[in-house]
């Protein structure tokens, strides 16, 4: 009876051991209070516990929905009793569109094999610290309505904890478009980037995927040219005015500001074209009020005052 005591307190030494070395190593977390063991340290201690085998297979899988279903089987030998004996143990890890989060969502299919190997692998060690791997997105329970906030403290890098602001990273900057061409020739990743600068989570998704697929989106909007006053608005207005084409259909062309875009609409209404003259340009119109364009003419020699010449009093410019 004694030695079957002391047995049950090594056990007990054993597994605080192996609980500290785990927070030594910070594979356990801790969000909102709570701790969660991460995949790496479930796999360290059940290597550590005696794991010999681990299988992963598919029970279901439906790309067009977004759901994925993964078994996973882990076999190894832990003392019992004073002896060796094989231990067997299998559990199912599910990921879908409504319990991951967003940065996982085009990475749902390993997520559930992680989720997986995590439960099975709990099961295994007899650990019973939730794997963080297990954390959704929109479930409702206490444990995930932390996650947000386990969020943004993970996005916590070192320059913010030592008290300084980290520069946030603007779609459409130079420096922008410097990040996306790192992230798509894979020079950099996405938390390397994160510990220069603040990026929200709409960001995150974007700069994941290129980092992922090695390809970075066209913005369509940035693509077209601003509509400016010019020979081209020129055209344009005269098109409009001849009702040729409508100013709504404009905008997948160029890119117009309100002031101009109110414009082009009095002029498709009224059929008049509203053009001021500019320094270069004079403008003119028929009796149909159609547009011409002359070039500015610069005062000739006749045109200018003479100081030479002796001239009457009210011919001074001045």
């Amino acid at each position: 009876m004694a030695t079957k005591k002391s047995t049950e307190k090594t056990k007990v030494q054993i597994f605080n051991e192996r609980l500290e070395y785990c927070r030594s190593q910070k594979w356990i977390i801790n969000l909102s209070g709570k701790e969660y063991m991460t995949l790496k340290g479930l796999t360290w201690w059940a290597h550590d516990d005696g794991l010999t085998r681990l299988v992963v297979s598919s029970v279901f899988e439906d790309h067009d929905k977004g759901k994925f279903i993964f078994r996973a089987e882990a076999a190894g030998l832990k003392m019992i009793a004073g002896e060796y004996r094989e231990i067997y143990v299998a559990d199912e890890g599910d990921a879908t569109s409504t319990n991951v989060g967003g940065m996982v969502r085009h990475h749902m299919r390993r997520m559930a094999q992680s989720r997986a190997i995590g439960r099975a692998l709990r099961l295994y060690t007899g650990c019973g610290i939730t794997c963080s791997e297990e954390l959704g997105g929109d479930d409702s329970n206490d444990e995930l309505a932390a996650q947000p906030q386990a969020k943004k403290k993970s996005q916590a890098t070192k320059g913010q904890r030592q008290g300084k602001q980290l520069p946030w990273l603007n779609e459409g900057t130079k420096a922008w478009k410097e990040a996306c061409q790192q992230l798509a020739d894979q020079t950099i990743t996405l938390s390397e980037l994160m510990e220069e600068w603040g990026i929200n989570t709409k960001s995150q998704e974007i700069l994941q995927t290129i980092y992922d697929t090695g390809k970075i989106p066209v913005d369509k909007k940035a693509a077209k040219p601003w509509l400016n006053k010019g020979p081209e608005w020129i055209k344009i207005c005269q098109r409009v005015q001849a009702r040729e084409i409508k100013p709504e259909s404009l905008k997948s062309q160029y890119r117009i500001s309100k002031k101009f875009f109110s414009e082009l609409e009095t002029i498709y209404e009224t059929q008049k074209a509203l053009i001021t003259k500019s320094p270069n340009t004079e403008i003119e119109f028929d009796h149909e009020d159609e547009v011409k364009i002359k070039p500015h003419r610069k005062p000739s020699r006749e045109d200018r005052w003479d100081a030479t010449k002796p001239m009457d009093h009210d011919d001074v410019p001045f």
